[in-house]
């Protein structure tokens, strides 16, 4: 099993990484490592420590384009101790904050999202924002606008949404309804398509965990600062003393950020965006951020 080239031990590295992420004994790494069947304690921190480097570097260049959105969601740890004693008594649940960011895709440019200060001066957060320029909130009524051919009418006096529910009645009835109709499962055939988004595979990037408690507003502030310090953007005037005192290379004051969380992710960032609209920068008062609700199952 052991090769003769050190520089191919694809199988040994990754037993090394499967043995530390089980949290193996040392002894049994060791042991292992004598029979070739592994890679050696330090070779192992080496291999995990270059691959975190790599995957920063790659979420660099991605956030780099300006066309990245980011998504994070709490990570909560109850640390246990074997013995409890009044001296080790205290809070033993952490909360932390796990990130990843991906490419925006599908034909999505830089200059897509170049739109901040026109949202910003028609937001109702703006203290300063003229009242006209401010639109009334939509509501889901909305919705029903985003496609106007649907409404739409064929020889049958129905709408795509009309033909829609008549499909959904068949394939549930075929699918779930007497047996007498599962006969007629291949004669649905699949929906009528108002707006085909392109089937693309994207890549999703993991970022380094942070001991940010997202469930309060401040933590989520604290969140969003630390997850685009670590990709080199934000406000190049502003030093992250809390990150190194890293400076970020790429300014985004002009472009929207997207972020993905569930619903209480994005009731805190609306209570952020409020906390800090008197700010007088975008960095500072959040003018870049954008929320997207992802709703839980």
């Amino acid at each position: 099993m052991q090769g003769r080239n050190q520089k191919s031990n694809w199988l040994q590295s990754m037993c090394g990484i499967f043995l530390h992420a089980m949290h193996a004994p040392q002894k049994l790494v060791d042991l292992l490592a004598h029979m070739g069947i592994s890679i050696a304690q330090p070779t192992i921190y080496r291999s995990l420590d270059s691959l975190g480097k790599h995957i920063l570097a790659d979420a660099q260049k991605v956030a780099a384009t300006l066309i990245a959105a980011y998504t994070y969601d709490n990570l909560d740890i109850e640390f246990k101790p074997s013995v409890p004693t009044i001296e080790r008594a205290g809070e033993t649940l952490k909360h932390f904050t796990t990130s990843m960011v991906f490419p925006l895709l599908h034909g999505t440019t830089a200059d897509d999202l170049c739109c901040s200060q026109y949202l910003w001066e028609r937001s109702q957060l703006n203290i300063h924002a003229p009242r006209y320029l401010i639109p009334p909130k939509p509501t889901w009524l909305d919705l029903m606008r985003i496609h106007p051919n649907t409404l739409l009418v064929d020889e049958n006096m129905m709408t795509v949404r009309d033909r829609f529910n008549a499909w959904k009645f068949l394939y549930n009835l075929c699918h779930y309804g007497p047996e007498e109709f599962r006969k007629h499962t291949s004669e649905i055939g699949k929906p009528e398509s108002v707006e085909k988004i392109p089937l693309a595979k994207t890549p999703i990037l993991p970022l380094r965990a942070t001991m940010d408690n997202n469930s309060q507003v401040a933590g989520n502030i604290s969140a969003l600062t630390h997850i685009l310090s670590q990709v080199g953007v934000g406000d190049p005037r502003v030093v992250h003393v809390d990150s190194g005192g890293n400076q970020a290379d790429i300014d985004i004051s002009e472009h929207v950020v997207l972020f993905y969380g569930d619903l209480g992710t994005g009731k805190k960032i609306e209570a952020s965006l409020k906390r800090r609209s008197i700010e007088g920068t975008p960095w500072l008062c959040l003018q870049f951020n954008k929320v997207e609700y992802v709703c839980e199952g």
